[in-house]
């Protein structure tokens, strides 16, 4: 259950490079997440490039009000990463960085743009009619 604080995990990561294989201590578990890129055991892992995204959302791993996420170190192509999960508040910051938000695309934005010139229009219209 995500409740949003940080708990310790103390135990050992396999890390495999090169064809050989060693152990690393792990004395915690942090992903921050800024824009383009995330923090993960003190290594900076983009989340995209230009056209290429290194993270998919999980749908068969969400449940009441989380969003899971897979993301892929160092922008690795192959199924190798992790999961996170956020809430719905979280889930927003998250779109927003990466600007993939629905009011960051120009077609939204001109849509609302529209909506409030027509509200502003019916109550202009509404004022007049009763003055």
């Amino acid at each position: 259950m995500n409740t949003g604080k940080l708990k310790y995990q103390i135990g050992f990561e396999r890390i495999e490079e090169d064809g050989k294989s060693y152990s690393k201590q792990v004395k915690f578990n942090n992903v921050i997440i800024k824009r383009n890129k995330f923090i993960y055991n003190y290594s900076t892992h983009p989340i995209r490039s230009e056209d290429v995204k290194y993270y998919k959302r999980v749908y068969f791993f969400e449940s009441v009000g989380k969003y899971v996420y897979h993301l892929k170190p160092f922008g690795s192509v192959d199924g190798r990463g992790f999961h996170i999960s956020m809430s719905w508040w979280q889930h927003q910051i998250f779109l927003w960085l990466q600007k993939r938000h629905w009011f960051q695309k120009e077609e939204n934005i001109r849509y609302i743009v529209n909506i409030l010139f027509l509200i502003i229009g019916v109550g202009l219209s509404i004022i007049k009619l009763k003055g």
